[in-house]
């Protein structure tokens, strides 16, 4: 039996950093199950294909947010003004 696919919304914001990091892992988990239930999954070009497409999408949204992240906790600068 697989676990349930995680809710899109939650009470409040469906867009909060906490959801969707919470989202995220148990996506993961949901798709980590379907996987080991169904082995002859992880053989299929199709659902290959689509799991690294999605590695590298999340891959490219963790470096942007770390890139954000640094950029936001840095000396602000006077934009070139004296």
């Amino acid at each position: 039996m697989f676990p349930y696919l995680p809710s899109k919304k939650y009470i409040g914001s469906s867009l909060s950093a906490d959801f969707v990091d919470k989202r995220q892992r148990n996506l993961g988990y949901y798709i980590m199950s379907v996987l080991h239930s169904c082995p002859l999954l992880v053989q299929d070009e199709i659902i290959d294909s689509f799991l690294d497409i999605k590695r590298h999408i999340l891959e490219r949204a963790r470096e942007e947010k770390s890139d954000r992240t640094s950029a936001s906790t840095s000396t602000p600068s006077n934009c070139g003004r004296h």
